[in-house]
């Protein structure tokens, strides 16, 4: 298992103040890819050597430096809630990446839906048409006729935002009005969900 801290270790820590690249820039770039997820419903993170970090789910992308997720902040109905970077380094390296590139890509959309024109990433933002096609842990699972037994082993808040997300194709907001917690509780509960399954899948 790769984790984060060795992901770390393995890529290039772009210099401070340097302008983001374009997600078509990096897909275009002849720079190294030191690691690719295929996560499910079409979300894609792909680590290159330079760094940076792509995350792209249908027709929406975003770019962001690796050593820049540290730790992670969101806010339940009772409390604010900060899990510490050290916890992240040595789980899989993508599960704090794909918490940054969610939050990211919601922002974005929220952005402009408000008829603004400044994305999260500055000039980094590529909304170009996405033709990847992904083999997601929901259809493995559905294939393997485990999906039953294994939303049973998850927390019920785990099991109503994995089928609202993936079988009716919700967004993280429409989760979170509809369950009455934030946009990064929804995106840490698809995390954890995932981990768990891919955990059981993989035994």
């Amino acid at each position: 298992m790769l984790t984060l801290e060795q992901l770390r270790n393995l890529v290039e820590e772009p210099k401070a103040g340097a302008k983001l690249p374009t997600a078509r820039a990096l897909r275009e770039s002849v720079c190294e890819i030191v690691v690719k997820e295929i996560m499910g419903n079409g979300a894609e993170l792909t680590v290159y050597k330079n760094g940076y970090a792509l995350y792209q789910i249908k027709n929406r992308a975003t770019v962001f430096p690796v050593n820049g997720c540290k730790s992670y902040s969101y806010a339940t109905n009772k409390e604010d809630i900060c899990v510490d970077e050290h916890l992240f380094d040595q789980e899989k390296w993508y599960i704090r990446l794909m918490l940054e590139g969610e939050d990211r890509l919601s922002h974005n959309f929220y952005m402009k839906e408000k008829g603004h024109q400044v994305s999260y990433s500055a000039e980094a933002e590529d909304w170009d048409a996405l033709s990847d096609q992904s083999d997601c842990l929901a259809d493995r699972l559905i294939q393997q006729e485990m999906m039953e037994e294994l939303l049973q082993m998850l927390t019920n808040r785990q099991r109503k935002v994995v089928v609202e997300y993936f079988y009716m194709e919700k967004t993280h907001q429409q989760i979170a009005d509809e369950l009455g917690i934030t946009r990064p509780a929804v995106s840490d509960a698809i995390a954890k969900a995932l981990k768990r399954m891919k955990k059981i899948v993989l035994k």
